[in-house]
């Protein structure tokens, strides 16, 4: 067996921030421009710019609460000005593997800094799903071999071959309660 790579696959982050006495951020300038999107009637969010950064602007809030959802190829943030926490961020796949979950964390803090917005207190995990890539000669177990306190598992198949196991479920309800951790493990067989 060798190990080709492993990493985080998915890091989501609350994060309890509060304006500090100067605000780059006014949510009623972007709930106008929100409205402004909606009414010309185009089905897709529009670009915004936050904090020296673009982001796409989502025309409606979250089902878990957020009037706002914004997100860029690095991650999708929800806020709101009175949610607590107030901003909930989901960091992808993509940018985890390439830039690192250390790296994307400060990065954020430093944009929500500079939107005028402070912490009050640290910021919670709600979900990491780890990954880990394999080379073996021949699988010889199954999802039985594992140890877990997962609920839930699964298997994917690829030419009638096991390629990745998963344990856990990714359909949490709401950010501020997660239910399952997610971790597949992906198998290439020579």
């Amino acid at each position: 067996m060798k190990l080709l790579a492993s990493g985080l696959d998915t890091v989501e982050c609350a994060y309890y921030l509060r304006c500090g006495e100067i605000s780059n951020l006014d949510f009623n300038v972007l709930r106008a421009q929100r409205e402004a999107m909606r009414q010309s009637k185009r089905p897709e969010a529009g670009v915004v710019e936050l904090g020296g950064m673009e982001f796409m602007l989502s025309l409606n809030g979250t089902k878990s609460g957020y009037p706002f959802l914004i997100s860029n190829p690095d991650c999708t943030i929800q806020f709101g000005e009175f949610n607590d926490p107030s901003f909930f961020v989901k960091y992808s796949s993509f940018a985890l593997w390439n830039k690192g979950a250390s790296y994307l964390h400060e990065r954020f803090l430093n944009w929500a800094g500079s939107l005028g917005f402070i912490a009050v207190r640290a910021e919670g995990l709600s979900r990491v799903d780890f990954a880990f890539d394999f080379h073996l000669d021949e699988i010889d177990f199954d999802e039985d071999s594992f140890v877990t306190s997962a609920d839930k598992d699964s298997q994917h198949r690829k030419h009638g071959s096991v390629q990745t196991f998963t344990f856990g479920r990714g359909d949490w309800a709401s950010p501020s309660f997660p239910d399952g951790l997610l971790s597949p493990l992906s198998l290439a067989q020579s």
